[in-house]
């Protein structure tokens, strides 16, 4: 009841002070603040301090840290650990009990050894698991997230984590949660320098979605039919050579329909693990 009262408390304050872009998640005495502004984030981590010091709490110091890793940060060390020095596969049978070890394994794998063979193998083998299953009984948006971490920490494997996502968002069981967590995704990656390639797998994932994703890349936007788009500089040609380039051929647009939203594996992975 106390601790209830501290969070009505809390959000008053943090009202007062024009902070309202942040999300607290609290169990019994143990609380998770995400923010997208480090700033804010230790303007709200000061005021709860402030807040619980008025009802005589206070916050143990060598258990607060900060940190800009969602996925990691929300699990014990030492089972992470226990996770990452196992074994993954037995033959062809993995040793883990969920979809979901199976890929902090990976993910885990993917900081020490980033755009590694070992991380495209085994992402291979995730992709082609998850792609003969009729049905997901895992947490669709937990599996994604993991995966979408993958992916940031290793630009080698954008294909085979995209199609991975095509995959896990189709489990979705209604077209407005498909093309909200596409737009999450995109919103995501768009944090990343140099994401041509990456909003290129995206959009073939996405395009026959009514939900603008806010690609950036000209050859998206070629694909888009949005008018004038610049792939290169061409202003010291002259304009009898630009004025009727066939740029907007360069996307074969009866294949371009054709495709669906699920990106088969033998797109993205030329070997057969």
């Amino acid at each position: 009841m106390v601790l209830g009262y501290s969070d009505l408390l809390l959000y008053e304050e943090l009202q007062r002070i024009g902070i309202a872009d942040y999300k607290i998640l609290r169990y019994r005495d143990d609380y998770r603040i995400f923010s997208n502004s480090k700033e804010e984030l230790e303007k709200i981590a000061m005021t709860l301090q402030t807040t619980l010091a008025k009802l005589n709490f206070q916050l143990n110091s060598s258990k607060t840290k900060l940190s800009e890793d969602i996925i990691e940060s929300s699990i014990k060390a030492d089972k992470l650990f226990y996770i990452a020095n196992l074994p993954i596969y037995k033959g062809e049978e993995t040793v883990f009990n969920t979809l979901q070890q199976e890929l902090l394994y990976i993910l885990r794998l993917s900081k020490q050894y980033p755009n590694s063979g070992t991380i495209s193998k085994l992402l291979t083998i995730f992709l082609k698991r998850i792609s003969t299953k009729e049905h997901l009984l895992e947490n669709v948006g937990v599996l994604s997230a993991i995966v979408v971490e993958i992916a940031m920490n290793s630009p080698k494997v954008y294909s085979l984590t995209v199609s991975i996502i095509s995959n896990l968002i189709s489990h979705l069981d209604t077209t407005e949660k498909r093309e909200g967590m596409a737009k999450n995704i995109c919103n995501k990656f768009s944090r990343l320098p140099n994401i041509g390639y990456l909003q290129l797998w995206m959009q073939r994932i996405t395009f026959q979605m009514h939900t603008s994703m806010g690609y950036t890349e000209p050859l998206c936007e070629i694909v888009e039919n949005k008018p004038n788009v610049q792939i290169w500089n061409n202003e010291w040609l002259k304009d009898e050579y630009t004025a009727e380039f066939p740029l907007y051929t360069m996307c074969t647009n009866w294949l371009r329909d054709t495709f669906t939203p699920i990106i088969n594996i033998d797109e993205v992975s030329i070997f057969d693990y």
